[in-house]
């Protein structure tokens, strides 16, 4: 992978897992998005943490407003990343899909090599597709999408795993909050 690594240790605070908040799922989306980009990690978090506090303001403590105003004025607004994060995101959820696969297969003891299941998954995802967006091929999955996205491929795997039965709309990336 060229550029950097995604970190090794994704710090999220110790009551995440008995007390979610949306701040917490907007790191993790982060770090899926752009796995190789600190930089772009962070300018997305603090879309996402704009957006967050302009939807619930009473969550924001007192003492908070003026660092949040500093923020907010270099923040993009969420909306316009999601022409970049829509090609991110479904490569991103092919690498999921392909990760779920190989190890469903192999607990199957159903030998397919990685080029089987990544033709497999790039055709399920390009017949699903609402308009064809889906512009990569195994060749490429191979030398360009898998690489970028190995290092968080179980975030995407977890995020396709509770989305695979809802409807459209009922999705959420990567998930919902009771999930």
């Amino acid at each position: 992978m060229t550029g950097e690594e995604a970190p090794t240790i994704l710090e999220l605070r110790s009551d995440v897992l008995s007390n979610p908040w949306r701040l917490d799922l907007a790191e993790i989306e982060a770090l899926m998005i752009f796995p190789g980009s600190e930089e772009k990690r962070n300018k997305y978090f603090a879309s996402a943490l704009v957006e967050l506090f302009a939807e619930y303001p009473e969550t924001v403590p007192e003492y908070k407003w003026r660092e949040l105003f500093f923020i907010a004025r270099n923040a993009r607004p969420i909306t316009d990343w999601q022409d970049e994060a829509l090609d991110i995101f479904v490569k991103g959820s092919i690498v999921g899909g392909f990760l779920h696969d190989k190890i469903g297969y192999e607990m199957l003891g159903i030998h397919k090599t990685s080029a089987e299941v990544a033709e497999r998954v790039i055709k399920l995802y390009k017949k699903n597709s609402d308009g064809g967006y889906v512009r990569t091929s195994v060749s490429d999955f191979n030398s360009n999408v898998w690489p970028k996205f190995k290092c968080v491929a179980h975030f995407w795997a977890a995020s396709v795993l509770v989305n695979i039965n809802l409807s459209k709309q009922d999705m959420r990336f990567p998930c919902r909050l009771v999930d």
